[in-house]
């Protein structure tokens, strides 16, 4: 199993952020939806800060 970073945010439409090394980026809605995004680079997870997911 891949290693994950997991991050609440503050937003009102995002709930988390979970980005794992097997470049995978997870997106959690406040309604529910979960949307998952492979082969994401760990360059756009980290240049985001998080903020602007």
């Amino acid at each position: 199993m891949s290693r994950c970073l997991y991050t609440t945010l503050d937003s009102s439409l995002l709930k988390a952020a979970a980005y794992s090394t097997d470049e995978t980026l997870q997106l959690e809605f406040r309604t529910g939806p979960v949307y998952r995004h492979f082969d994401v680079p760990s360059t756009i997870f980290q240049k985001s800060d998080h903020r602007h997911i």
